[in-house]
């Protein structure tokens, strides 16, 4: 994992219930609204940290100056910055590490979340043993097209391709437990493939039937651009099945295009 810094954090080191990471690089023009949808959740028990992976735009500046005017809603905030851009996976690494809550609600920084979002998910996990909590997810807002989560989570099912986005609630020590997220070569699936690996050690994710979250299509979205890279699919296909022998998928899709 590449070292971080700490760029802005208040707050004291309570014990929050739940702690929103955030891997940010270069997204300036959506993290604000992706900032306010985590401090409109119903949940009050909240950390937020915000791991810049060496943005080049306005994004820093923007992040600080938003924990600073809302940094009272939450128990404590914290906006950490990797000494290189070492990609997504080392960002929420990174932010895991840095928490210590019970759960960790991962949040990329261009999509975002209803209000009841974070609590709902909450309360499925408070019911079970599962280790990760997921809803289901709209297209920018149009709730008559969802994305991904309208599956019961099975294994059968996930041996063909993945069902569950990012956008979830997880257990942090079966996070931790497995090694947290993996860096598949650049080429996406890191949700996927830790998916994989919660399957191989026995853990399970359960479904709250509910659109609670919303993500956003945009030309410079992460799966858009590496889908569109000539090979990265294939090569995802084939890094994936070396990995997990038992995986039965053929193609990758990107679920909105």
């Amino acid at each position: 994992m590449a070292p971080a810094r700490v760029l802005y954090t208040e707050g004291l080191d309570q014990s929050a219930s739940v702690a929103v990471c955030i891997p940010s690089y270069n997204y300036q023009a959506y993290i604000v609204e992706t900032l306010d949808s985590v401090a409109a959740q119903d949940l009050g028990d909240l950390e937020l940290v915000v791991v810049d992976d060496r943005s080049t735009d306005g994004s820093v500046k923007a992040i600080e100056a938003w924990m600073r005017s809302k940094a009272g809603r939450f128990k404590k905030v914290s906006l950490l910055q990797t000494e290189t851009n070492a990609f997504v996976s080392n960002a929420r690494n990174v932010g895991v590490t840095h928490v210590r809550t019970p759960y960790v609600f991962m949040l990329d920084a261009d999509n975002t979340l209803y209000s009841r979002c974070i609590s709902r998910c909450l309360e499925a996990l408070g019911d079970c043993d599962a280790s990760v909590a997921y809803t289901l997810i709209e297209r920018d807002g149009s709730a008559s097209e969802p994305m991904m989560g309208h599956e019961v989570w099975r294994q059968g099912r996930m041996a063909y391709g993945n069902m569950v986005d990012t956008m979830a609630l997880l257990r942090r020590d079966h996070l931790l437990a497995v090694g947290g997220y993996e860096d598949l070569l650049k080429t996406g699936g890191e949700d996927y493939e830790l998916y994989c690996r919660f399957i191989e050690r026995g853990y399970y994710g359960i479904q709250v039937p509910e659109i609670l979250c919303r993500y956003r299509v945009h030309q410079a979205s992460l799966s858009q651009n590496i889908m569109a890279k000539g090979g990265n699919a294939q090569s995802l296909v084939a890094e994936l099945k070396r990995r997990h022998p038992w995986l039965k998928l053929e193609v990758i899709e990107v679920p909105f295009r």
